[in-house]
């Protein structure tokens, strides 16, 4: 009979008990993880860390860790002290750098994990830092109020209930971005005036809709980050009504890359001193592939007729291979190895992204970013008359009817106000009808 109390042992725990020669007990906790992606056995001497570990395996991006051995667990003193302190953790600043650390933060090894890190760091600010006004959205007022107004940060998490999370989005909606809220907030009262913040930067709603998705994820996973079962008495306060103001429908970028245009900046590209940035966009146009996962390329990745690419280096976090045409392997043939260096590219992210923003302003066309490319290689592939199922498998997009609602939308559209699409299909679009017997509904014969 084990001296373990098993019902405070989570179901995926296996306590192992043994006797020591001087006739103590001792005692062992293995987690046992068998699943399609991942299989692995781990073994520790106490409870908390082998339910930190059982956690990790919870979500994708936890299995990713332990595969590649890069997860961390915190010792059982330090997690014993944070939950003997519970009430220092009480505020929703603490907690979401808890949650931080424990399901998104990725050891720097990349550039791209680097860059992720900081990308959420800087989310989790905006998050926390933001003013939570008490008054209705637009209120002229609001410039007044944003002065002294609470912090969403220093929320009670006990307290934070749905029309909390309708203030915080109303909140969002009337204050400007981060950057120059914290600029206005440090202004000499005298200059805090409704003038300067009617001139301040809005937030735009993508970026609301993608904090409050982060949030329903954080109270979602709160109760797998401690051992106290006082996390399981919150509700999810992100609610189907909370989020009513954020129901608007996604507008996707329509931005295709002339021939014209393509000349243009070849040109620019090839006059420029370092051949690597001109390599870097060609290879973006004739692969679809993303900047990070070009710019991060190495020799090994290369092959005959096709780019391995792994994991830790796509946005997916799956790996893929993507076919090489001519005019790729045009490109690749022009890229010198550097002797002791596997990768293709020096560049780091930022520097390759100044120096290509100078050059497209060189261009005159500096409304064209980076991801354009990528939609273009999509747009051409659709031109061409492929499916556009086999497109999405070409270009690794996930979700086939938000590539059609999305990109193959834009496209078909293009293609009638342009006059290359005729027919029935093209009426139904022409005028706005979800379904042929909308149109239907219509049509008169002679």
């Amino acid at each position: 009979m084990t001296g373990v109390n098993m019902a405070g042992v989570p179901r995926g725990i296996q306590v192992r008990e043994w006797k020591n020669k001087d006739g103590s007990i001792s005692h062992s906790y293995q987690v046992r993880i068998v699943r399609k992606d991942l299989k692995k056995t781990a073994t520790f001497d106490n409870l908390s860390e082998a339910m930190q570990f059982l956690a990790l395996s919870k979500s994708a991006a936890g299995r990713d860790k332990i595969r590649a051995d890069e997860y961390y667990i915190q010792p059982a003193e330090v997690v014993d002290k944070k939950a003997s302190k519970i009430d220092s953790y009480r505020k929703l600043k603490e907690l979401l750098n808890e949650y931080y650390l424990t399901f998104i933060y990725e050891p720097p090894l990349t550039e791209i994990k680097d860059k992720k890190n900081k990308t959420y760091m800087a989310l989790i600010s905006s998050i926390c830092n933001q003013p939570m006004l008490s008054e209705q959205p637009f209120n002229p007022e609001n410039y007044k109020i944003c002065r002294n107004a609470p912090l969403f940060g220093d929320y009670d998490i006990f307290k934070i209930k749905e029309m909390d999370i309708v203030r915080f989005i109303n909140s969002k909606l009337s204050c400007p971005n981060q950057l120059d809220l914290k600029e206005y907030r440090a202004l000499p009262l005298e200059e805090q005036t409704q003038k300067k913040w009617n001139s301040l930067a809005p937030v735009s709603q993508s970026t609301i809709i993608r904090q409050v998705g982060f949030l329903q994820s954080f109270f979602n996973r709160l109760p797998t980050m401690s051992r106290q079962e006082i996390w399981n008495t919150i509700k999810q306060p992100v609610t189907k009504n909370a989020k009513a103001r954020l129901n608007v429908p996604y507008e996707k970028r329509d931005r295709r890359f002339s021939e014209e245009e393509q000349k243009i900046l070849w040109d620019v590209l090839d006059a420029y001193s370092n051949p690597e940035v001109g390599q870097i966009v060609k290879l973006a146009l004739y692969t679809g592939c993303r900047r990070n996962e070009i710019i991060s390329l190495k020799w090994s990745q290369i092959h005959e007729n096709y780019i391995q690419l792994y994991s830790g280096n796509t946005k997916t976090r799956k790996s893929r291979k993507v076919r090489l045409e001519p005019e790729a392997m045009e490109v690749l043939n022009t890229i010198k190895r550097v002797e002791g260096r596997d990768r293709l590219f020096k560049y780091t992210a930022e520097g390759f992204k100044t120096v290509l923003d100078g050059l497209m302003d060189d261009a005159g066309i500096s409304d064209l970013q980076f991801r354009d490319l990528r939609s273009e290689y999509i747009s051409r592939k659709l031109d061409t008359g492929l499916e556009s199922i086999v497109v999405a498998e070409m270009a690794n997009i996930k979700h086939q009817a938000y590539f059609e609602s999305t990109h193959v939308k834009n496209h078909q559209e293009g293609l009638l106000v342009n006059g290359l699409q005729n027919g029935q299909d093209a009426v139904q679009k022409t005028v706005g009808h979800a379904t042929k017997s909308m149109t239907r509904h219509y049509y008169r014969s002679k």
